[in-house]
C-alpha cells in the first residue's frame, strides 16, 4: 500500500537531485503539520541514479534534510547481477542475494536490464522530471530587420550563431525575476536582462595579453607572417557580466535582397535610396520624389537622380529654395513615390532604411552606407567620416551593416534642448581604430561592456526558441537558451506512469499527455561551466509541494484512471511525417519511419562525402609530438586534432573533461578513478581511430561485395 514518487537519471550537475529531496522533504512536513501523518509513513521516494558521480552528494542531501528512511535506490550487484531496491547505504553494500561486498548503484559502465528498469518504473505511482529572460522591447535581429522580442512570433526568421536565418518555434513569457540594465561603450543601446540570461562573450582564460591587443593586432600579424591566439568563446550570465568583458554578436552570413515593388534593384538605386532617407521626402499629395540639398552638393544629387529618371522614363529637375542655399531635386513619378513611401518610412511616420537591408548583399550596401554619407555625413578630416540621424530606426539599421563591411565605428547621443536626439556615428575610413570601437574575429562583432548595473524594470520577460540553433542576436549580443527532451519521460509514461515535469522547453511535450502534472519555473539559471553550456529553468518548489500533495491524496481509482490515460496516450495512433497509416504516439518504430523519409527526402550534395564514397578513408596518425614540451591544453589539442584527426571538437565541453582530467591524473570509469596520463590519453583516441578504421574496412568491403544475382549494365 505504499506511494512511491520517482526518478530515472543520471548523477548530473544538470539532474536537480538536491532540490528534488528538497522538495520532497518539504511535502512530508507540510503533509505532517497537516495530520496526514499516514499518508506521509506510506509515501517514499525513489532515485534510480548512479553514485557517486558527477553530480550531487546524495548522501549529503539525505543527511541535510534527515529523511534517510525515506528514500530509496536501486542497487546492483556486481557478482550475481541481481537489482533490488534498497535504502540509501552509500556507494558499495552487501548483495542481499549472493552476501558479497559488490551492490552498487547503477552506472553507465554497469547498468539495468531493460525489463528490469521497465518493472521498477511500474512501481513508480508518479514520475518527476527535475531538471534544469528578457525585457519584452529588446531588439532582436530578424529577417526584415530589428524586431522586439516581444514581437517575436512562432514562424519568423532570425539571425543565429552561425550568421544564417532561423525559424523561431517557440515564444514564452515568464515574471521577471532580478534584471540587469547593460550598456555597450561606443553605443547608445542599453539592454536589460535577468541576471541569469546568457551572453557570448569572449574568454579571457590563458590569455597572457588584453583581448583587443589581440584582435586589434591581427592585421599586422598576418603581414609579418605569425600566428595570432584564438580566442574561445564562452556563455556567461548577466550577473557575472564585468565592464571590459566583450560581448560577441554573429555577423550576418545571408545575402538576401526582398522583393521591394521597385521598377528595378541596383547599385544606383540603393545609393539612392541612401540619399532619400538621409534628405528625402515623398509627399502623399504630390507624384514626386524629393530631395532636398545644399547648394554645393546640387550637381551629385542631380546626376545621381538623373541615373534613377531615366530607368523609369523620367527627368530629374533642380529648382533653388528662395532665400536659402538649398536645391530641391525632383523625380515626378508616382509608382516610384508610393514605393519609396511604403519602404523608406517606419509606422510612426518617420524614415528608416529599407526593410531587411542588412542581408542585402555587400555592394548594395556599401551604396546604400555612401548616399546616408552623401545626404546627411560630412568627412570630418581624411580618416573619419561622421553621420548623424533623429531616427532611431535608421541609427539601429546602420550599425549591422557596417559591421558587415568590416567598419570600424562608434555611436553616441546628442541630446538637444527641445528637438529630438540626434544619434552621430563616427566611421573610420583608415583601417584603424581607438578602444572604444568595434572589434571584428572569426565572422564575429566584439562589443565592450561598459557597465551593468540593476534596474527598476519588474515586468513580464520574454525569451524564443530557436530551431537547430537555439541562439539569437540581439542588438547588444548573443543570447541562447535550450532544453532537452528527456527520454526516460516519455519511458515511464510507456509504463503507464503519470509524469511531473517543468514547465519549459522541450518538457512540455510530455506535459500534454492526460493525467501530467505542469510544475511552474520558478527562474532561469545558464549552464556555462557546469556541461552543457545551456539555459535551464529551475522548478518552483513550492508549486510541486501543492502538486504533490494533491496528486497523493486522490483515490486509488482516480491514480489508476490516470494510469490507463496516461497508457492510452502513448498507445494512441497519430498521424506521422511521411506515411499513409497512422503510427504508435511513442515508439521507435515511429521515430525510425520519420528519420527514412526525411533522408530519403534529403538530396546528396557529395557523394564523397557520404557511406558510398569510393575511396578509402582510412587514417594513419603520426604520434611523434610535434614538441616535447607542450603543456596539457596544447598537448590534448594536437590528441584531439591530429591523432584523432577531429579540430571540430577542440574547445569542446568533451575536450574539457578530458583536460580536467589530464591535470587532475586520475578519470571516473564507472564506479572507479583510475590513474590518467598522457600515455593513457593517446592509447584512448588511437583506440578509436582504430574502431573508426575498422568501421571504413568494413564499408569498402560491402561497397565492393560481389552479389550473385545482379550483373553490370550500362545505361546508354
Amino acid at each position: 500500500n505504499s506511494l512511491i514518487v520517482g526518478t530515472v537519471m543520471r548523477n548530473q550537475k544538470r539532474k536537480l537531485y538536491y532540490d528534488l529531496i528538497e522538495a520532497f522533504s518539504q511535502w512530508l512536513n507540510h503533509s505532517k503539520n497537516k495530520g496526514h501523518t499516514e499518508l506521509a509513513k506510506r509515501t517514499f521516494l525513489y532515485l534510480h541514479t548512479s553514485y557517486p558521480d558527477v553530480g550531487y552528494d546524495i548522501g549529503k542531501a539525505i543527511r541535510d534534510f534527515k529523511i534517510g528512511n525515506k528514500v530509496i535506490m536501486t542497487y546492483l550487484c556486481g557478482n550475481c547481477q541481481t537489482a533490488y531496491p534498497s535504502f540509501f547505504a552509500g556507494e558499495l553494500m552487501i548483495c542481499r542475494k549472493c552476501g558479497k561486498l559488490a551492490a552498487h548503484p547503477p552506472n553507465a559502465g554497469h547498468s539495468c536490464p531493460r525489463n528490469v528498469l521497465a518493472d521498477i518504473m511500474k512501481t513508480f505511482d508518479l514520475y518527476v522530471q527535475y531538471s534544469i529572460c528578457l525585457h519584452p522591447n529588446t531588439p532582436v535581429m530578424a529577417s526584415d530587420g530589428w524586431k522586439n522580442i516581444g514581437d517575436i512570433n512562432v514562424g519568423d526568421q532570425v539571425i543565429g550563431k552561425d550568421g544564417k536565418l532561423h525559424r523561431v518555434y517557440k515564444t514564452m513569457r515568464n515574471p521577471s525575476s532580478k534584471c540587469l540594465d547593460v550598456k555597450i561603450k561606443g553605443r547608445p543601446w542599453s539592454i536589460t536582462a535577468t541576471d541569469n540570461h546568457p551572453w557570448l562573450v569572449v574568454d579571457k582564460t590563458g590569455l597572457s595579453k588584453g583581448i583587443e591587443s589581440i584582435v586589434s593586432r591581427e592585421r599586422e600579424r598576418e603581414i609579418r607572417g605569425t600566428s595570432c591566439p584564438e580566442l574561445k568563446f564562452i556563455y556567461k550570465r548577466t550577473d557575472k557580466l564585468q565592464p571590459g568583458d566583450l560581448l560577441a554578436s554573429r555577423i550576418p552570413t545571408e545575402e538576401i535582397l526582398p522583393n521591394y515593388n521597385l521598377p528595378f534593384m541596383d547599385e544606383d538605386m540603393a545609393y539612392y535610396l541612401g540619399l532619400f532617407a538621409a534628405d528625402g521626402h515623398a509627399n502623399e499629395n504630390h507624384g514626386q520624389c524629393t530631395i532636398t540639398s545644399h547648394l554645393s552638393e546640387a550637381e551629385f544629387i542631380f546626376l545621381a537622380s538623373q541615373k534613377i529618371a531615366q530607368k523609369i522614363g523620367k527627368d530629374a529637375k533642380q529648382q533653388k529654395v528662395k532665400d536659402r542655399k538649398a536645391v530641391i531635386t525632383n523625380i515626378c513619378g508616382t509608382k516610384l513615390r508610393d514605393n519609396l513611401r511604403q519602404i523608406c518610412y517606419h509606422e510612426d511616420r518617420t524614415k528608416q532604411l529599407p526593410y531587411g537591408c542588412h542581408l542585402w548583399p555587400r555592394a548594395l550596401q556599401e551604396r546604400l552606407i555612401a548616399g546616408l554619407l552623401a545626404g546627411d555625413g560630412h568627412q570630418k578630416n581624411e580618416w573619419l567620416n561622421v553621420y548623424c540621424t533623429t531616427s532611431v530606426h535608421i541609427a539601429k539599421m546602420i550599425g549591422p551593416i557596417l559591421e558587415r563591411l568590416g567598419c570600424y565605428y562608434c555611436c553616441h547621443i546628442q541630446y538637444r534642448y527641445d528637438r529630438l536626439p540626434m544619434y552621430r556615428f563616427e566611421i573610420r575610413t583608415d583601417g584603424q581604430r581607438k578602444s572604444h570601437e568595434t572589434l571584428y574575429r572569426e565572422g564575429f562583432v566584439l562589443t565592450k561592456v561598459a557597465s551593468s548595473n540593476p534596474s527598476n524594470f519588474d515586468g513580464d520577460v520574454i525569451t524564443i526558441d530557436v530551431e537547430d540553433d537555439h541562439n539569437y542576436n540581439t542588438i547588444c549580443g548573443m543570447s541562447h537558451n535550450c532544453e532537452g527532451f528527456g527520454m526516460p519521460c516519455a519511458e515511464a509514461q510507456a509504463c503507464g506512469v503519470p509524469v511531473a515535469a517543468v514547465n519549459y522547453s522541450a518538457m512540455q511535450d510530455h506535459l500534454k499527455c492526460p493525467g501530467s502534472i505542469s510544475i511552474e519555473v520558478e527562474r532561469y539559471f545558464w549552464e556555462a561551466i557546469i556541461e552543457t553550456e545551456q539555459k535551464r529553468a529551475l522548478p518552483r518548489n513550492i508549486d510541486f509541494v501543492t502538486k504533490l500533495d494533491r496528486f497523493l491524496k486522490q483515490s486509488e481509482s482516480i491514480r489508476d484512471d490516470k494510469i490507463k490515460q496516461t497508457r492510452a496516450w502513448i498507445e494512441e495512433p497519430i498521424d506521422t511525417y511521411g506515411q499513409d497509416v497512422p503510427m504508435r504516439r511513442r515508439g521507435w518504430e515511429r521515430t525510425a519511419a520519420i528519420w527514412g523519409q526525411v533522408i530519403r527526402e534529403t538530396d546528396i550534395k557529395d557523394q564523397k562525402t557520404t557511406w558510398l564514397c569510393p575511396t578509402s578513408r582510412v587514417s594513419t596518425p603520426n604520434l611523434v609530438a610535434p614538441s616535447n614540451d607542450m603543456n596539457n591544453s596544447e598537448f590534448l589539442n594536437w590528441v584531439i586534432g591530429k591523432v584523432w584527426g577531429r579540430p571540430d571538437m577542440l574547445h569542446t565541453h568533451f575536450a574539457g573533461e578530458w583536460l580536467q582530467s589530464l591535470n587532475s591524473g586520475a578519470r571516473t570509469m564507472g564506479d572507479q578513478r583510475i590513474p590518467f596520463d598522457r600515455q593513457k590519453l593517446v592509447e584512448h583516441f588511437m583506440g578509436m581511430v582504430q574502431q573508426r578504421n575498422a568501421v571504413e574496412e568494413k564499408r569498402l568491403a560491402i561497397l565492393n561485395r560481389e552479389v550473385s544475382n545482379q550483373i553490370n549494365v550500362t545505361v546508354m
